[in-house]
């Protein structure tokens, strides 16, 4: 109950001020190699945060990913992973 709370919470944000950077895709379940975990996502994570380009990291997690999910709620439904894109 407390994940669809916060993901309902989530979705509403983008009817504020505040969006989420990249809508649908902006919560995603990503599996990736253990290798692309130690070694090039931390260097992912620090050129988006440098330069802010979500679609640049989101284009390269999904070359380096295996499988990837987005997460979606819908009223009176529960939580479900849709693959992604």
């Amino acid at each position: 109950m407390a994940l669809e709370l916060l993901l309902r919470l989530w979705q509403r944000s983008d009817e504020g001020p505040l969006k989420r950077a990249a809508g649908e895709a902006s919560l995603l379940l990503v599996e990736l190699p253990l290798e692309v975990m130690s070694e090039q996502l931390p260097l992912l994570k620090a050129n988006w945060l440098g330069r802010g380009e979500t679609e640049a990291l989101l284009s390269s997690l999904l070359g380096l990913a295996i499988r990837t999910w987005r997460i979606t709620i819908a009223k009176y439904e529960p939580v479900s992973f849709v693959a992604w894109p």
